[in-house]
């Protein structure tokens, strides 16, 4: 550190170094301030003053947006030519630059511990990418574990009489019941709120009497949040009693018999005064206590489509696709995380198809993968509608959706239900071989599927998504903050399309130097070449004058616009019909020819009484094995430029590329030897860096056996042409988006930022 000067603040001082210092970059961690933005903290391993060691900074909110994008992140170099050095010590980075193409860490400095936040008032970080999580040593280490209780001397208070005797009493009796319910965690912390802990979480308890909720608040989040979970039997003391907050989700009690009381909550604070809460053993739980047993509502797969909008229910499959996490931009602009998942059961060759927010369980997300046995509570039924009034069910999580995977089913209380059972016994005679080819993990997944025009799309959609023109999108897609999803619709003119081969997708998932935005693009082959001849007529019949005129009186009436664009598409409607039904059943030929013996009939009698059989489904991976491939269809490789386009390629004044296919946008296939690798590539970039970000081994299979199709659109006024892909041209193995080859649209401007 070569110079020093001081900046017009008091008590703030400017380094410079001599030569810009380079760094690994550790951990990237996130947390709340007096100013309305995130603040990040930067753990930096390098020679910032002549030694190696490993050094903190704060990173100036100008240069937020190296995080947003995730430029700058974890196992990245960064010079760093300039800071500011606080009278306290206190340094923050004002001038930084993220290096391409360098080499990771070693192992032993991806390892190294990472120091406490920088500001002594900073109890805890947030996640990097949203805030449903929790993040930190004090979530894990602060877990409560259970421990023998004495009730003889106990006045145990029912629940009932509780809630027509808590007014005016300064000292509630012992409460012992039993968890049936659990949301998902809630950080209601602000900028410039003192408060250490910000975090909520409800809890849905119940004794013989009936049910009742529980708060859980602020420090006692992190001590008790993961301990209790569903089934769990606690003795609450020392609790406060309030009116209850209605503006909020409840879950769909599965008790119609359990009386629900919600004119009161529990409140269990960390003070005045400090809640005292026993987490009961298993062993020590009585059955004269009639405490009620928890009961689950368990679908199959042929039972999905009979069931109606918003019923809620739990299920359990197979998994066989999880694609990539992504994020969508909430009102206060901090963002939910979901993925997709397919799952199958021994009932369908449908898959459930599953949309999973953030469940307050970093964990079992991260972890999803195919080829293992998935149980999600409490998820709620959406049927959408489309082509020809048909519909498709699919489900969604909700606030008290709970997800457990392989490793973590042992001693849930839904191991005992006949659904789970009558599942396992038939997963007990498979070979997860044969699953295993068809399963895929990541790549972008359209869902749910669009309605047969675009008119129809524009009222379902109640207004949510705007037409927008090519400049619009433009900037929309440059704000976009790392894989930020969101819904846009472009109306132009497509001027060419070009198919590339799979052996065309190129770059690195850890190449930050090519990062691009994912905007997509879907029709149906037909509609390709309906289209293209179309657009091939049109141009040829308008002379460029005469093109540009139609477009902008083509603009002056929205509605118009879509009346038009959906009475183009209604009359294909009926050669589509043909062309999908030859597909659905080209599609199911082949489906039942690969699953033929992958569902027999079952005999519920037939169950496994061997409780150790059954763990060892419930908790460990089978070794996998090669099996043979599946067949697959055959596109058409064609390209097609129109005669036009040269002389329309003149006048336009930029060129929005869009139109490159990155590896993130491809599904992979799964591979066990591979799992952690390509999960992590899968998921949202960690905060702290690890040997996983860096694996040597990214030659990583592709999906598709097929490739893609790149579209050239103009606008309406030939001010801006965007290349868009086509990326619904897939492989029959791609099971992730087998649905969705007998429903595809045209579709303009689905964003995700990779």
């Amino acid at each position: 550190m070569a110079e020093l000067e001081l900046q017009p603040e008091p008590g703030c001082l400017t380094a410079w170094f001599d030569r810009a210092a380079v760094f690994w970059v550790l951990a990237v961690e996130r947390y709340l301030s007096d100013c309305p933005v995130s603040r990040y903290d930067v753990t930096l391993y390098g020679q910032g003053d002549g030694d190696w060691a490993t050094l903190k900074y704060s990173l100036s909110p100008q240069l937020n947006f190296l995080v947003e994008r995730n430029v700058l992140c974890s196992g990245c170099q960064l010079r760093v030519s300039r800071c500011s050095v606080l009278s306290d010590g206190f340094r923050v980075i004002e001038r930084a630059e993220v290096l391409k193409g360098t080499m990771p860490p070693p192992a032993y400095v991806a390892s190294l511990p990472i120091p406490p936040p920088l500001r002594c008032r900073i109890k805890y970080y947030l996640p990097l990418w949203e805030e449903s999580d929790y993040y930190g040593e004090d979530w894990i280490m602060q877990t409560h574990s259970q421990e023998f209780v004495n009730l003889e001397d106990e006045q145990i208070i029912a629940l009932k009489e509780l809630q027509f005797n808590w007014r005016g009493r300064l000292k509630m009796a012992p409460l012992l019941v039993r968890v049936m319910y659990k949301s998902r965690l809630w950080h209601y912390g602000t900028a410039g709120k003192n408060i250490d802990w910000p975090y909520q979480a409800y809890f849905e308890v119940a004794d013989s009497s009936g049910m009742m909720s529980v708060v859980l608040w602020n420090s006692l989040c992190p001590k008790f949040f993961r301990s209790l979970e569903v089934g769990t039997v606690i003795l609450i003391q020392r609790y406060v009693v309030k009116d209850a907050f209605q503006m909020r989700t409840r879950p769909v009690s599965y008790y119609p018999d359990l009386k629900t009381y919600k004119e009161i909550d529990i409140s269990l604070n960390p003070q005045k005064p400090a809640a005292d809460i026993k987490i009961i053993p298993p062993k020590q739980v009585k059955p004269e206590w009639r405490l009620p047993n928890i009961k689950y509502r368990f679908i199959t797969r042929d039972q999905l489509d009979t069931l109606p909008d918003t019923y809620v229910c739990d299920v359990i499959g197979l998994v066989t696709f999880v694609g990539r996490c992504e994020r969508i931009r909430k009102k206060d602009n901090a963002f939910w995380v979901r993925r997709f998942v397919e799952m199958i059961d021994q009932t369908s060759m449908k898959p459930f198809i599953l949309e999973l927010y953030c469940t307050s369980q970093p964990d079992i997300y991260n972890q999803l993968h195919p080829v293992s046995f998935l149980v999600c509570t409490q998820m709620r039924v959406v049927r959408n509608n489309f082509h020809g009034g048909c519909s498709i069910a699919y489900l969604t999580s909700t606030s008290e959706t709970q997800i457990y995977i392989t490793g973590y089913h042992k001693g849930r209380p839904y191991t005992t239900d006949s659904t789970v059972r009558r599942f396992i016994q038939w997963a007990k005679s498979q070979h997860k071989t044969h699953f295993l080819e068809k399963s895929a993990v990541g790549g972008y997944y359209s869902f749910p599927p669009l309605p047969s025009n675009f008119q129809a799309y524009s009222q379902n959609m109640k207004g949510m998504v705007a037409l927008v023109s090519l400049w619009e999108f433009k900037e929309n897609v440059e704000s976009l903050h790392y894989r930020e999803h969101k819904h846009m619709v472009v109306q132009g003119v497509i001027t060419a399309v070009k198919y590339k081969s799979q052996n065309t997708l190129t770059g690195s998932l850890m190449d930050k130097k090519h990062t691009q935005y994912d905007a997509g693009t879907y029709l149906t082959m037909w509609e390709i070449m309906q289209l293209l001849q179309s657009g091939r007529t049109e141009l040829n019949n308008c002379t460029s004058n005469e093109y540009k005129t139609k477009m902008v009186n083509d603009q002056s009436s929205t509605d118009d616009y879509l009346h038009n664009i959906s009475k183009t598409i209604e009359s294909l409607e009926s050669k589509e019909e043909d062309t999908l039904l030859a597909r659905s059943t080209k599609y199911e030929a082949i489906q039942a020819s690969t699953m033929k013996n992958s569902a027999p009939d079952l005999d519920p009698n037939s169950l496994s009484n061997s409780e150790e059989t059954e763990d060892e489904y419930f908790t460990a991976d089978e070794d996998i094995s090669e099996m043979d491939e599946v067949p697959t269809l055959k596109l058409l490789n064609w390209s097609w430029e129109s005669s036009k386009w040269s002389e329309i390629k003149s006048r336009v004044k930029e060129f929005l590329s869009f139109g490159r296919l990155l590896p993130e946008s491809c599904p992979q296939k799964f591979e066990y030897a591979k799992k952690e690798a390509i999960m992590n590539q899968h998921n949202l970039q960690s905060s702290r860096c690890s040997s996983l970000l860096f694996d040597s081994s990214r030659d990583f299979a592709t999906a598709w056996s097929n490739g893609y199709y790149a579209l050239t659109i103009v606008d309406m006024i030939s001010k801006f042409a965007d290349a868009m892909k086509i990326d619904g041209v897939i492989s029959s193995k791609q099971e992730s988006v087998k649905l969705q080859g007998n429903i595809d649209r045209l579709k303009v401007g689905n964003c995700l930022n990779p």
